[in-house]
């Protein structure tokens, strides 16, 4: 069984709309980052524009496990 793990920052900008991300299952594909504990402090994944969809992935905190979530 694969999976793919990915430390980044998502951050889409206002100007970039109708942008679909899928992965390839919630348990497969995880993204996570570990700049703070709380997610208003740095979230891992952050949109200001408009029409975005995220399917198939987990969005983690890693230095919080519980805060963890999957769409």
């Amino acid at each position: 069984m694969w999976f793919i793990l990915c430390r980044e920052k998502l951050r889409i900008p206002y100007d970039k709309p109708y942008i679909i991300i899928q992965g390839a299952g919630m348990s497969k594909t995880i993204v996570e980052w570990n700049d703070h504990a709380t997610t208003s402090q740095s979230p891992t994944f952050f949109t200001m524009a408009d029409n975005i969809v995220v399917r198939f992935i987990s969005f983690r905190v890693r230095n919080n496990p519980l805060f963890f979530f999957s769409f």
